[in-house]
C-alpha cells in the first residue's frame, strides 16, 4: 500500500451534568453535529473505527459509523499523544487503508500537530484527513493535511 490515511474526529459537543465526566451525553447541538460529520464520513468510507468508549465518543462514533465496524479502546479516553499512538499502531487500522480514530482533545489535537505540523485546535466534531506512508509509521512530521473540516 502506497499510502493510508487517518482521519481524526473529535466527539462532537457534550452536555454537562453527569457526575462523572466519561458518562456525559452528547448535546442536542452534538447530535446536530454528529449528523453533518457522519455526512462526511460516509464519503470518505474508512475500512476501521476505533474510538472511546467515553459515552460521548461512543455516541459520535455510533452516528458516523456503522456500529459493527467500531472497535472501542478504553485507553483512548483521555489519551495523551504517547498513548494514541501505540494505540492507533497497535490496532487493526494498522492493515486498513483509511482508519476513522473518534476520541477526546486535547491528544488528538496533539496528534494532528505531531502528523503534520499543522497547529490547528480541534473543536467538537472536527476532521482532519491526514495522509500518510504507507508503512503507518506515525513518526513526526510524516503525514500531510488534505482535509480540515468542522460543523
Amino acid at each position: 500500500m502506497d499510502r493510508r490515511e487517518l482521519l481524526v474526529l473529535r466527539h462532537a459537543h457534550a452536555a454537562g451534568g453527569a457526575h462523572v465526566d466519561s458518562e456525559r451525553p452528547l448535546s442536542a447541538q452534538g447530535s446536530r453535529q454528529a449528523r453533518v460529520a457522519a455526512a462526511w464520513i460516509a464519503e470518505l468510507a474508512p475500512d476501521f473505527v476505533l474510538a472511546s468508549p467515553a459515552r460521548r465518543a461512543a455516541q459520535t462514533a455510533t452516528i458516523v459509523a456503522s456500529t459493527e465496524a467500531i472497535e472501542f479502546d478504553e485507553r483512548l479516553y483521555d489519551a495523551t499523544l504517547a498513548t494514541l499512538l501505540a494505540v492507533v499502531l497497535g490496532s487493526r487500522g494498522a492493515e486498513a487503508g483509511r482508519t476513522l480514530v473518534v476520541a477526546h482533545n486535547p491528544g488528538l489535537t496533539e496528534l494532528v500537530m505531531h502528523l503534520t505540523g499543522e497547529v490547528r485546535g480541534l473543536g467538537t466534531a472536527c476532521l482532519a484527513r491526514i495522509e500518510l506512508p504507507g508503512e503507518w509509521t506515525l513518526a513526526a512530521g510524516s503525514g500531510r493535511l488534505l482535509e480540515w473540516r468542522a460543523p
